[in-house]
């Protein structure tokens, strides 16, 4: 499959049942292939299904090769819907394994593809690393644990995350 919006069925599909992602098994699980239509990044979506979905991605072309990526709650209702974003190069196959966490159900699998690298430290999504960056790490100053303004991972926004955007 390529870039777009999908509709898809896990109803009558069955499972590997061998923990794949974070030690989590993706249940009734539905594979696709996808071919990347840029060097960067693709993003592969389970945001809009009507269930709680897993998410497996596999490199090489093969089936499974590596996996690069998987998910199990990232988003849509409740929380519960799978994301992921992984690097990809122009014309090579990549494997999407979508499933469940135990569910079966209609979902739709969005996928797009994106040239342009993401820039952690742009905070505002201005397109450059400026001062309006430094405001975004001061207006959320102190512990903010997981918070984007966190560029150092430490637990709080501070003095190492302002070096990083300087």
């Amino acid at each position: 499959i390529g870039n777009g919006v999908h509709a898809f069925t896990t109803l009558n599909s069955t499972t590997q049942d061998t923990p794949d992602c974070d030690d989590l098994v993706i249940r009734n699980d539905v594979w696709y292939e996808y071919v990347a239509t840029c060097d960067g990044i693709a993003t592969a979506s389970l945001c809009d299904s009507a269930f709680n979905t897993r998410m497996g991605v596999y490199a090489d072309g093969s089936c499974p090769g590596p996996q690069i990526a998987c998910n199990d709650d990232a988003c849509g209702e409740g929380g519960t819907r799978s994301s992921v974003d992984f690097a990809v190069a122009a014309g090579e196959s990549y494997f999407i394994r979508v499933g469940a966490a135990f569910a079966v159900g209609d979902g739709v699998l969005e996928l797009s593809c994106s040239d342009q690298l993401p820039c952690p430290e742009d905070l505002d999504d201005s397109g450059a690393v400026d001062f309006g960056d430094i405001l975004s790490i001061l207006g959320v100053w102190g512990p903010c644990e997981g918070c984007p303004e966190d560029l150092d991972d430490n637990g709080s926004a501070d003095f190492g995350d302002i070096l990083l955007v300087l």
